[in-house]
């Protein structure tokens, strides 16, 4: 089964999650560098004291750490699981729909969504079982039942459809 869509939402979401990754790394480059000018800024309104501002402006840079840490994650997993998609495609699906949950506390929802519907088709897409159409099943068994030398022309059409196309013409009374 082609898993094309589940395939494009992840990379799509891993797009997303790469922009997510720089803006993180710029982000906290820009606070750690300039972490007492924000703290000024801060002050200058005077809404903050002098020990909130630098309260406030070490959680912006441990909340940009902490999203940094977990872009640099959901990566790592992105990638093992678009990897496994055809493959395993169970495991594939549970790591796509922990990443896509987990990715909602980070600013990477965007992704997340796309991870979450790429993961729930994995589980939920199946691959279609065979529906035999009666008439051309019914038609082929008469022309295969009637051909004199049986065991050659074999192609293992019998031994796939089960015992009931197995019985032979004469001992069947309701065919045609």
């Amino acid at each position: 089964m082609k898993r094309t869509a589940e395939k494009v939402l992840t990379w799509i979401g891993f797009g997303f999650n790469i922009l997510v990754f720089f803006g993180c790394i710029l982000f906290t480059l820009l606070l750690t560098t300039s972490k007492e000018e924000f703290s000024k800024a801060l002050m200058e309104e005077n809404a903050f004291s002098l020990n909130e501002a630098g309260t406030i402006a070490d959680i912006y840079t441990f909340m940009s750490m902490v999203g940094l840490v977990l872009t640099a994650i959901y990566f790592i997993l992105c990638i093992l699981a678009a990897v496994w998609i055809g493959k395993k495609n169970k495991a594939a699906g549970i790591i796509l729909i922990v990443i896509g949950a987990l990715s909602f506390i980070s600013p990477n929802w965007i992704a997340g969504v796309l991870w979450l519907i790429a993961g729930i088709m994995l589980l939920v897409r199946k691959p279609k079982a065979y529906h035999s159409n009666l008439a051309n099943d019914y038609n082929y068994n008469n022309d295969y039942t009637r051909s004199e030398n049986r065991d050659q022309n074999d192609s293992g059409y019998e031994r796939n459809l089960g015992e009931n196309t197995s019985k032979k013409v004469d001992e069947d009374p309701y065919k045609y």
